[in-house]
């Protein structure tokens, strides 16, 4: 009984602590928390321009953290902990640990990718996984990692997909996400659940343009949605949107789910129960900057239901689009 309380009395400290820092919070830096810029993992100097614009993203923009897309392991662990001595309130630190930390940063363990986890069917493998990724996560100062990919590869021509997921039977995806998430959070590490609502029957990549998915709504259900239901089930932190159009749930032609009320307010959290953390994939990628100025879509992802926008190109222009858009109401 011991440990448990220990547990119970940390968690309700973490409370009082995230209550009594919000209600200190202005607007600027409440909108500014919404926001996660990216960095890589390379040695900068105090007087460089780009470590210059980094912490003056963290004092003038209050961004609430950053992505980490690529770099060394040494590197990577020494510039996080010189971003968190600027920061005020501690920063979300994310990466796309996909198949562990080597999917971004040299020198750490190559784990297998999800089609080969998938194809040993293994939970306890694939538990592991997950744990081990959070430990390295943890070594290096990463607290949030945007993963495991939940999206049902159904379809053989993707290319963006493919061995990124465990497979095609949404039941197996289900199964071996749920375990991947286990040991991940099991270290303290916040998992996500991509790509919302699913990346798999795509022969496009959202990279380069938007992708339709034509499937109808029971098909979602019963395939796409299999995976993330179970997640949710099992307690996975956050959710990350795709940028893809899905007509049978979103009519407006070319909205990406990204900014679909409709499937993320109205699906993934009324009728899928999910209440933790919804963030954006790249606001970098064609299939939503293509059609959408980054201020506007950025106002318009919130609206949806989005809580944190991730790796926009132009943090300044959201953070004012933001602010502004706020101000109007």
């Amino acid at each position: 009984m011991v440990p448990n309380k220990k547990i119970n009395s940390r968690k309700s400290l973490d409370l009082a602590w995230v209550k009594k820092t919000f209600r200190k919070l202005s607007l600027e830096e409440k909108v500014g928390q919404m926001i996660m810029p990216a960095f890589r993992g390379v040695y900068l100097s105090s007087s460089s321009p780009e470590f210059l614009e980094l912490k003056r993203q963290i004092t003038h923009y209050h961004v609430g953290g950053f992505i980490l897309y690529a770099g060394d392991v040494y590197e990577s662990a020494v510039l996080i902990d010189r971003l968190q001595a600027v920061a005020g309130i501690p920063l979300f630190i994310s990466s796309d640990f996909e198949r562990g930390a080597s999917f971004r940063i040299r020198n750490t363990l190559s784990l297998p990718w999800n089609m080969a986890m998938g194809a040993t069917g293994s939970e306890e493998w694939t538990y592991l996984q997950g744990k081990f990724t959070g430990q390295e996560a943890r070594a290096l100062g990463v607290n949030w990692i945007f993963a495991p990919v939940l999206d049902v590869n159904n379809n053989p021509a993707n290319p963006v997909i493919n061995i990124r997921s465990y497979g095609g039977n949404p039941e197996l995806v289900a199964r071996l996400g749920v375990a991947f998430i286990r040991g991940v959070q099991e270290t303290g590490i916040l998992a996500t659940a991509k790509h919302f609502p699913g990346h798999g029957d795509t022969s496009v990549d959202s990279h380069l343009s938007l992708p339709v998915i034509h499937a109808g709504r029971k098909r979602l259900e019963s395939v796409e949605w299999t995976p993330f239901r179970e997640a949710i089930r099992a307690g996975v932190w956050s959710v990350m949107s795709a940028h893809v159009s899905v007509p049978s749930i979103e009519p407006t032609p070319g909205l990406p789910a990204t900014l679909s009320k409709r499937v993320l307010t109205d699906i993934l959290q009324k009728e899928l129960g999910f209440s933790n953390i919804i963030v954006t994939d790249s606001l970098t990628m064609s299939g939503l900057a293509e059609n959408y100025w980054v201020g506007d879509a950025a106002v318009r992802a919130v609206n949806a239901g989005v809580d944190v926008l991730l790796d926009p190109p132009t943090p300044g222009v959201i953070y004012e689009a933001l602010l502004s858009a706020v101000r109007r109401k």
